[in-house]
């Protein structure tokens, strides 16, 4: 998908949270990485470099969770969209620790 689509912000994205939900997160990480490069306002993204970043150990994920704070503040579909996508990789890996803490800091009210 993305070989035949090298600039698409959302088939990166989309393959990141395969990885990530397939509990291969360095195949993520990277993958996510070219996400937010080809789109840097996509929540989504963000989070699933923050999921890949805590998930391999690597600084860096303050940075990520503020621009996706900021972004979810400022939109209420992509806020919605977020928390659906969050709440179904927990329902698929409920221990997923590193999920958790993005949701807690994110949505924590």
């Amino acid at each position: 998908m993305c070989d035949r689509a090298p600039k698409s912000g959302p088939a990166f994205t989309c393959l990141a949270w395969l990885y990530l939900l397939a509990d291969r997160p360095t195949a993520a990480y990277k993958t996510a990485q070219r996400a937010v490069k080809l789109n840097p306002h996509d929540p989504q993204a963000r989070v699933n470099l923050a999921v890949a970043l805590l998930e391999t150990g690597k600084k860096g994920v303050r940075e990520h969770i503020d621009m996706a704070a900021q972004v979810l503040a400022a939109s209420a579909e992509l806020r919605n969209e977020t928390q659906t996508s969050i709440k179904e990789g927990l329902s698929r890996r409920p221990d997923w620790k590193s999920l958790h803490r993005v949701q807690q800091w994110l949505f924590a009210s």
